[in-house]
């Protein structure tokens, strides 16, 4: 199969499941970065890997893209690389979210737009806590208890609701802001919900879902979009909302204030992801005055862009620290074969970023680790040796 076939198929697949992923073999060129200390190490994950998220273990998943039938879910850790968890060879499947137990949730689909929502551990493979066996349904977050969130409903694209599953319990609808459609993005382990509802007004409006208040409108910056891709434990909110004057930017949600978490110069940011310690990552336009058509369909639909990945290549890895958003290229060792980091989609709670970029023309999936982390890992390693052999001597 050509690539261009190759890639529209995968494009459509993606879409049909209400993610977008945009393949490009043309990545813009950036100029060098200003050269810094580095901060991180960097790990190459593979070619053609979307990661979605990180555990506190390292345990990193996503998306590999490049098989003919279209994308496949992966598990990769440090010790034993990456895992294809080859759930339905006949489907596309999504690797959306893992705990710290190990837990990965996602969804398998066809070609069509249909899908249904999985749990796997441990080479254990479950589609049964989803009673929606003639519905649509897709899993994109999970917790430490095991609660799941996720959207379900008569059709993947047009009918849908978010949902939040408690083992033991089956699974609650969470409703919506007054309009037709919703999908929950992200909970934490308090059982808040996060994502994203369109209104009564058929606006999408980021939402927040507590059990004594459930669905709370999280409002915009101005604008009239906006959604909510992830929530600590302290209930600190990121995602992105558009401003009054039409700009798309990356957005930090605490209780009922929004906070314009900027750019990098243009006029496209989103937050894809925050930890327990107030990293945000996400991914930055560096161009003035740039968004794409696809990006603004993408909004339109309210879909979620920070799984499956909404992929600018224009676009730069942000690492937002204190508010402050800096560019994850400059914080890299210089001089490595990675032109551009694209996009950062997870950090966990050891300060590991994942996200995707360009490496010697071809999108790959990385790992970035903090450097005094590294280096805290090399000297346990050594003085293991070292007492190893003192206690064999």
């Amino acid at each position: 199969m050509g690539r261009s076939t190759l890639r529209k198929k995968i494009c459509m697949s993606v879409i049909g499941l209400s993610s977008f992923t945009v393949l490009a073999s043309n990545f813009v060129q950036f100029p060098e970065p200003e050269s810094e200390p580095a901060q991180y190490q960097i790990a190459d994950l593979g070619v053609g890997m979307y990661p979605s998220r990180v555990n506190n273990s390292g345990t990193v998943v996503g998306i590999l893209t490049g098989r003919l039938q279209g994308t496949e879910a992966f598990v990769w850790r440090e010790e034993t690389g990456r895992n294809d968890l080859k759930l339905d060879s006949e489907s596309l499947s999504f690797a959306n979210d893992i705990s710290d137990s190990g837990l990965v949730v996602g969804h398998v689909g066809d070609q069509k737009g249909a899908s249904r929502a999985y749990s796997w551990m441990s080479q254990n493979l479950d589609f049964d806590f989803s009673p929606f066996k003639e519905g649509q349904s897709i899993a994109y977050g999970v917790n430490t208890d095991g609660y799941m969130v996720g959207q379900v409903g008569e059709n993947a694209l047009s009918n849908f609701e978010a949902f939040r599953y408690e083992p033991g319990q089956g699974v609650r609808h969470l409703g919506t802001l007054g309009g037709n459609l919703s999908q929950a993005s992200a909970l934490n382990d308090r059982g808040e919900v996060v994502g994203w509802s369109v209104t009564a007004d058929r606006r999408t409006h980021a939402f927040k879902w507590v059990e004594e208040q459930g669905m709370i409108d999280l409002g915009t910056l101005g604008g009239e979009r906006s959604l909510a891709a992830a929530i600590n434990e302290e209930g600190l909110i990121v995602g992105q909302a558009q401003t009054r004057e039409g700009s798309t930017h990356a957005a930090l949600f605490r209780d009922t204030k929004i906070t314009d978490l900027g750019s990098m110069g243009g006029r496209w940011s989103l937050a894809s992801d925050i930890n327990n310690h107030g990293l945000i990552v996400g991914q930055a336009d560096g161009e003035p005055d740039r968004m794409p058509e696809f990006a603004k369909r993408a909004l339109n639909l309210g879909a979620r862009l920070f799984s499956s990945q909404l992929v600018k290549t224009s676009s730069r890895a942000v690492l937002w620290k204190e508010g402050s958003p800096q560019d994850l290229n400059r914080l890299i060792p210089q001089g490595s074969e990675w032109t551009a980091l694209s996009a950062a989609t997870g950090v966990n709670d050891r300060g590991q970023i994942v996200g995707f970029g360009n490496k010697n023309g071809h999108l790959h999936g990385f790992l970035l680790t903090p450097v005094e982390l590294e280096e805290e890992s090399n000297v346990a390693v050594t003085v293991a040796l070292e007492s190893s052999f003192l206690s064999v001597n």
